[in-house]
Protein backbone atom coordinates (compact mmCIF):
# COMPACT_ATOMS: atom_id res chain seq x y z
CA UNK A 1 0.00 0.00 0.00
CA UNK A 2 3.32 2.50 -0.15
CA UNK A 3 2.33 5.63 -1.44
CA UNK A 4 -1.79 5.56 -1.15
CA UNK A 5 -4.16 5.78 1.68
CA UNK A 6 -6.40 2.73 1.96
CA UNK A 7 -9.33 3.86 3.82
CA UNK A 8 -12.19 6.51 2.29
CA UNK A 9 3.04 19.19 15.72
CA UNK A 10 6.83 19.20 25.46
CA UNK A 11 6.69 17.69 29.02
CA UNK A 12 5.37 14.87 30.59
CA UNK A 13 1.53 14.38 30.79
CA UNK A 14 0.15 15.40 34.28
CA UNK A 15 -2.66 13.44 33.81
CA UNK A 16 -2.24 9.53 34.69
CA UNK A 17 -4.23 7.00 32.81
CA UNK A 18 -5.17 4.37 35.63
CA UNK A 19 -4.61 0.87 34.48
CA UNK A 20 -6.49 -2.00 36.41
CA UNK A 21 -4.78 -5.13 37.42
CA UNK A 22 -5.88 -8.91 36.57
CA UNK A 23 -6.31 -11.34 39.00
CA UNK A 24 -4.23 -14.74 38.08
CA UNK A 25 -7.13 -16.87 38.11
CA UNK A 26 -8.47 -14.39 35.62
CA UNK A 27 -8.95 -15.92 32.00
CA UNK A 28 -7.34 -14.25 29.32
CA UNK A 29 -9.84 -12.08 26.78
CA UNK A 30 -9.95 -13.30 23.29
CA UNK A 31 -8.09 -10.95 21.18
CA UNK A 32 -10.09 -7.99 19.76
CA UNK A 33 -9.00 -7.61 15.86
CA UNK A 34 -11.52 -4.54 15.64
CA UNK A 35 -8.87 -1.95 13.98
CA UNK A 36 -11.61 1.36 15.10
CA UNK A 37 -11.47 0.34 19.05
CA UNK A 38 -9.14 2.39 21.16
CA UNK A 39 -6.51 1.05 23.40
CA UNK A 40 -7.73 3.10 26.07
CA UNK A 41 -11.38 4.70 27.01
CA UNK A 42 -10.27 6.92 29.68
CA UNK A 43 -9.11 10.10 28.94
CA UNK A 44 -7.51 11.35 28.32
CA UNK A 45 -6.89 8.50 26.12
CA UNK A 46 -2.93 6.75 24.46
CA UNK A 47 -3.52 7.12 20.79
CA UNK A 48 0.14 5.50 19.82
CA UNK A 49 2.45 2.93 21.70
CA UNK A 50 5.30 2.83 18.86
CA UNK A 51 9.23 2.79 20.68
CA UNK A 52 9.75 5.71 18.61
CA UNK A 53 8.82 8.88 18.43
CA UNK A 54 4.94 9.60 16.81
CA UNK A 55 4.80 13.34 15.73
CA UNK A 56 2.31 15.98 13.83
CA UNK A 57 -1.21 14.73 14.65
CA UNK A 58 -3.53 16.70 11.74
CA UNK A 59 -7.02 15.34 10.80
CA UNK A 60 -8.66 14.67 7.72
CA UNK A 61 -11.44 16.49 6.48
CA UNK A 62 -14.27 14.39 7.21
CA UNK A 63 -12.82 14.20 11.02
CA UNK A 64 -13.18 10.42 11.18
CA UNK A 65 -9.46 10.46 10.99
CA UNK A 66 -6.03 12.14 11.15
CA UNK A 67 -2.71 11.77 10.06
CA UNK A 68 0.53 12.15 11.58
CA UNK A 69 4.30 10.99 11.38
CA UNK A 70 5.94 7.31 12.52
CA UNK A 71 8.81 5.56 12.05
CA UNK A 72 8.37 2.41 10.63
CA UNK A 73 9.74 -0.86 12.28
CA UNK A 74 9.67 -3.25 9.46
CA UNK A 75 12.56 -1.84 7.52
CA UNK A 76 16.26 -1.73 9.05
CA UNK A 77 17.21 1.63 8.61
CA UNK A 78 13.66 3.15 10.19
CA UNK A 79 12.22 5.09 7.31
CA UNK A 80 9.54 7.75 8.90
CA UNK A 81 6.22 7.61 7.21
CA UNK A 82 2.65 9.25 7.15
CA UNK A 83 0.17 7.05 8.59
CA UNK A 84 -3.83 7.27 9.52
CA UNK A 85 -5.54 6.55 12.46
CA UNK A 86 -9.06 6.07 13.18
CA UNK A 87 -10.94 9.00 15.46
CA UNK A 88 -11.22 6.72 18.16
CA UNK A 89 -7.52 5.29 18.05
CA UNK A 90 -6.83 1.76 17.17
CA UNK A 91 -4.23 0.59 14.63
CA UNK A 92 -3.69 2.32 11.82
CA UNK A 93 -5.70 2.18 8.35
CA UNK A 94 -3.68 3.83 5.60
CA UNK A 95 0.17 4.76 5.66
CA UNK A 96 2.18 6.56 2.85
CA UNK A 97 5.75 5.83 2.90
CA UNK A 98 8.85 6.97 0.23
CA UNK A 99 11.33 4.81 -1.32
CA UNK A 100 14.05 6.19 -2.84
CA UNK A 101 16.97 4.28 -5.12
CA UNK A 102 19.41 4.75 -2.18
CA UNK A 103 16.54 3.52 0.21
CA UNK A 104 19.07 1.41 2.26
CA UNK A 105 21.65 3.71 2.61
CA UNK A 106 19.31 6.47 4.10
CA UNK A 107 16.66 7.56 6.17
CA UNK A 108 13.55 8.52 4.27
CA UNK A 109 11.71 10.94 6.22
CA UNK A 110 8.28 12.75 5.85
CA UNK A 111 6.42 14.80 8.65
CA UNK A 112 4.75 18.18 9.30
CA UNK A 113 1.84 16.92 7.51
CA UNK A 114 -0.82 19.28 6.49
CA UNK A 115 -4.29 18.64 4.91
CA UNK A 116 -6.64 21.45 3.56
CA UNK A 117 -10.40 21.21 3.49
CA UNK A 118 -9.95 20.58 -0.22
CA UNK A 119 -7.55 17.28 0.29
CA UNK A 120 -4.68 18.81 -0.47
CA UNK A 121 -1.45 17.64 1.51
CA UNK A 122 1.56 19.01 2.71
CA UNK A 123 4.41 17.71 4.07
CA UNK A 124 7.91 17.76 4.67
CA UNK A 125 10.66 15.28 2.91
CA UNK A 126 14.11 14.72 3.96
CA UNK A 127 16.73 12.44 3.66
CA UNK A 128 18.78 11.22 6.51
CA UNK A 129 22.09 9.65 7.01
CA UNK A 130 21.16 6.18 8.74
CA UNK A 131 24.23 5.99 11.23
CA UNK A 132 23.56 9.71 12.87
CA UNK A 133 20.34 10.82 11.54
CA UNK A 134 21.74 13.70 10.04
CA UNK A 135 19.68 15.55 7.40
CA UNK A 136 21.29 16.23 4.20
CA UNK A 137 18.30 17.26 2.30
CA UNK A 138 14.98 18.36 2.89
CA UNK A 139 12.26 20.40 0.98
CA UNK A 140 8.60 21.65 1.89
CA UNK A 141 6.44 19.76 -1.22
CA UNK A 142 2.69 19.71 -1.70
CA UNK A 143 0.81 17.02 -3.27
CA UNK A 144 -2.85 15.60 -2.92
CA UNK A 145 -4.50 12.64 -0.44
CA UNK A 146 -5.41 10.62 -3.83
CA UNK A 147 -2.16 10.85 -4.87
CA UNK A 148 0.86 11.79 -2.21
CA UNK A 149 3.96 11.09 -3.50
CA UNK A 150 3.49 12.99 -6.72
CA UNK A 151 4.69 16.21 -5.07
CA UNK A 152 5.26 19.77 -5.64
CA UNK A 153 8.38 21.51 -4.02
CA UNK A 154 7.04 24.43 -2.61
CA UNK A 155 10.43 25.55 -1.07
CA UNK A 156 13.62 23.72 -0.25
CA UNK A 157 14.94 23.58 3.62
CA UNK A 158 17.03 26.16 3.99
CA UNK A 159 15.89 28.80 1.92
CA UNK A 160 15.96 32.76 1.50
CA UNK A 161 12.98 34.79 2.62
CA UNK A 162 11.80 37.71 0.92
CA UNK A 163 13.52 39.63 3.82
CA UNK A 164 16.91 38.39 3.33
CA UNK A 165 16.95 36.00 6.70
CA UNK A 166 18.18 32.75 5.79
CA UNK A 167 15.64 30.06 7.03
CA UNK A 168 17.60 26.95 8.45
CA UNK A 169 14.16 25.02 9.41
CA UNK A 170 10.28 25.70 9.72
CA UNK A 171 7.58 24.21 12.10
CA UNK A 172 3.63 24.24 11.99
CA UNK A 173 2.77 23.96 8.48
CA UNK A 174 -0.91 25.37 7.83
CA UNK A 175 -2.52 25.38 4.50
CA UNK A 176 -4.20 29.14 4.03
CA UNK A 177 -7.32 27.99 1.92
CA UNK A 178 -6.34 25.64 -0.65
CA UNK A 179 -3.69 28.21 -2.89
CA UNK A 180 -0.70 28.78 0.08
CA UNK A 181 0.97 27.62 2.85
CA UNK A 182 1.73 29.74 6.29
CA UNK A 183 4.48 28.40 9.11
CA UNK A 184 6.86 29.89 11.70
CA UNK A 185 10.33 30.58 9.86
CA UNK A 186 13.12 29.79 12.04
CA UNK A 187 16.88 30.75 11.87
CA UNK A 188 20.25 30.24 13.68
CA UNK A 189 21.51 32.57 15.79
CA UNK A 190 25.36 32.84 17.51
CA UNK A 191 24.99 33.84 21.17
CA UNK A 192 27.29 34.46 23.81
CA UNK A 193 25.95 33.60 27.38
CA UNK A 194 28.24 35.51 28.65
CA UNK A 195 31.60 38.09 28.66
CA UNK A 196 34.32 35.25 27.60
CA UNK A 197 32.58 32.39 27.32
CA UNK A 198 32.30 30.18 24.25
CA UNK A 199 29.88 31.04 21.89
CA UNK A 200 26.98 28.29 20.67
CA UNK A 201 24.53 28.16 17.80
CA UNK A 202 20.23 28.79 18.33
CA UNK A 203 17.60 28.39 16.47
CA UNK A 204 14.47 30.74 17.03
CA UNK A 205 11.65 31.90 15.34
CA UNK A 206 11.71 34.62 13.20
CA UNK A 207 7.89 35.10 12.09
CA UNK A 208 5.09 34.00 10.05
CA UNK A 209 6.08 33.03 6.34
CA UNK A 210 4.11 32.04 3.30
CA UNK A 211 4.29 30.05 0.45
CA UNK A 212 2.16 29.96 -2.61
CA UNK A 213 1.10 26.35 -3.36
CA UNK A 214 2.16 26.79 -7.51
CA UNK A 215 5.79 25.95 -6.93
CA UNK A 216 6.62 28.92 -7.90
CA UNK A 217 9.04 28.72 -4.81
CA UNK A 218 8.62 32.49 -3.00
CA UNK A 219 8.97 32.98 0.50
CA UNK A 220 7.39 35.98 2.38
CA UNK A 221 7.75 37.06 5.73
CA UNK A 222 4.33 38.07 6.79
CA UNK A 223 5.25 41.75 7.85
CA UNK A 224 4.83 42.65 12.18
CA UNK A 225 5.03 38.58 12.69
CA UNK A 226 8.87 38.45 14.04
CA UNK A 227 7.26 38.05 17.42
CA UNK A 228 4.93 35.08 16.61
CA UNK A 229 5.29 31.75 18.19
CA UNK A 230 2.42 29.99 17.02
CA UNK A 231 -0.05 30.10 13.77
CA UNK A 232 -3.37 28.28 12.86
CA UNK A 233 -5.08 28.66 9.45
CA UNK A 234 -8.41 29.89 9.82
CA UNK A 235 -9.54 28.28 6.68
CA UNK A 236 -11.53 31.45 4.87
CA UNK A 237 -7.86 33.07 3.79
CA UNK A 238 -7.09 34.39 7.07
CA UNK A 239 -4.46 32.97 9.73
CA UNK A 240 -4.64 32.93 13.26
CA UNK A 241 -1.31 33.31 15.49
CA UNK A 242 0.12 34.17 19.07
CA UNK A 243 2.80 36.10 19.75
CA UNK A 244 5.67 35.52 22.15
CA UNK A 245 4.77 37.22 25.53
CA UNK A 246 1.36 38.53 24.47
CA UNK A 247 -2.13 37.02 25.98
CA UNK A 248 -3.79 37.93 23.09
CA UNK A 249 -4.70 35.98 19.41
CA UNK A 250 -4.29 37.70 16.03
CA UNK A 251 -6.13 37.31 12.96
CA UNK A 252 -4.21 38.12 9.81
CA UNK A 253 -5.96 38.12 6.20
CA UNK A 254 -3.40 37.70 3.78
CA UNK A 255 -5.52 39.24 0.65
CA UNK A 256 -5.73 42.78 2.52
CA UNK A 257 -2.81 42.37 5.57
CA UNK A 258 -6.15 43.86 7.70
CA UNK A 259 -5.54 42.25 10.95
CA UNK A 260 -7.41 42.30 14.41
CA UNK A 261 -7.58 40.71 18.15
CA UNK A 262 -9.85 38.07 18.25
CA UNK A 263 -9.55 36.92 21.66
CA UNK A 264 -7.85 37.55 25.06
CA UNK A 265 -6.48 35.02 27.35
CA UNK A 266 -6.25 37.19 29.63
CA UNK A 267 -4.36 36.36 32.70
CA UNK A 268 -1.44 33.98 30.77
CA UNK A 269 0.88 33.92 27.64
CA UNK A 270 -0.60 31.05 25.16
CA UNK A 271 2.12 28.70 24.32
CA UNK A 272 0.82 26.88 20.93
CA UNK A 273 -2.74 27.45 18.86
CA UNK A 274 -4.87 25.19 16.75
CA UNK A 275 -8.51 25.82 15.36
CA UNK A 276 -11.34 24.71 13.81
CA UNK A 277 -14.02 27.17 12.30
CA UNK A 278 -14.83 29.40 15.29
CA UNK A 279 -13.22 26.93 18.15
CA UNK A 280 -9.80 27.37 19.13
CA UNK A 281 -7.27 25.75 21.90
CA UNK A 282 -4.32 26.97 23.24
CA UNK A 283 -1.87 25.51 25.35
CA UNK A 284 -1.44 27.65 28.96
CA UNK A 285 0.43 26.68 32.45
CA UNK A 286 -1.51 23.77 34.12
CA UNK A 287 -3.90 22.83 31.35
CA UNK A 288 -5.57 23.86 27.29
CA UNK A 289 -8.18 26.79 27.04
CA UNK A 290 -10.96 25.98 24.96
CA UNK A 291 -12.63 28.94 23.38
CA UNK A 292 -15.41 30.37 21.10
CA UNK A 293 -14.60 33.48 19.04
CA UNK A 294 -18.33 33.64 17.92
CA UNK A 295 -19.65 33.71 21.63
CA UNK A 296 -16.66 34.54 23.95
CA UNK A 297 -17.18 31.46 25.81
CA UNK A 298 -14.02 29.47 27.15
CA UNK A 299 -13.22 26.74 29.50
CA UNK A 300 -9.79 25.23 30.42
CA UNK A 301 -8.92 21.49 30.24
CA UNK A 302 -6.60 20.12 33.06
CA UNK A 303 -4.20 18.53 29.91
CA UNK A 304 -1.23 19.83 30.65
CA UNK A 305 1.97 18.00 29.11
CA UNK A 306 0.45 17.77 25.44
CA UNK A 307 1.72 19.70 22.50
CA UNK A 308 1.85 20.24 18.67
CA UNK A 309 -2.55 19.86 18.65
CA UNK A 310 -4.40 19.01 16.55
CA UNK A 311 -8.57 20.06 16.99
CA UNK A 312 -11.07 17.65 15.07
CA UNK A 313 -13.13 19.42 12.23
CA UNK A 314 -16.22 19.87 14.65
CA UNK A 315 -14.25 21.39 17.44
CA UNK A 316 -15.02 18.57 19.62
CA UNK A 317 -11.61 16.20 20.03
CA UNK A 318 -8.16 17.26 20.43
CA UNK A 319 -5.33 15.55 19.61
CA UNK A 320 -1.77 16.04 20.84
CA UNK A 321 1.95 15.13 21.59
CA UNK A 322 3.44 14.07 25.09
CA UNK A 323 7.10 12.82 25.98
CA UNK A 324 6.88 9.64 27.58
CA UNK A 325 9.10 10.62 30.28
CA UNK A 326 10.17 6.59 30.76
CA UNK A 327 11.62 6.36 26.90
CA UNK A 328 11.72 10.07 25.93
CA UNK A 329 9.84 9.61 23.09
CA UNK A 330 6.62 11.68 21.63
CA UNK A 331 2.81 9.94 22.04
CA UNK A 332 -0.21 10.57 21.06
CA UNK A 333 -3.20 11.11 23.05
CA UNK A 334 -6.67 12.28 22.81
CA UNK A 335 -8.63 14.80 24.69
CA UNK A 336 -12.44 14.94 24.48
CA UNK A 337 -13.54 18.66 25.00
CA UNK A 338 -16.61 19.93 26.66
Amino acid sequence: MNGSIRTARHGALLLLVSAGACAHDEPFAPEDHNTRVPFADTEPARLTWSEFSDTGPVWLADGESFLYSFVRTDTPEGDRCLGVLPRTGGQRVGEICRRTLADRDSIDMLDMPAVSAGARLAYRRAVATPIDGTVWHQELVAATLDDPLTATVLTSIPFTGSDGAFYTSLSQPQWVGESALAFIGRVEEIVSPCPGCDPFLIQRNNGIVVVPADGSRTATLLPGTTEAASVAGSGDGAILYAREGDTRIYRRRLDTGEESVVFDAATAVPGELTASGDRIALTLPGGILVADLASGESTTVPAAGLAELALSPDGTVLIGEAINSATFDSDLWRVTLP
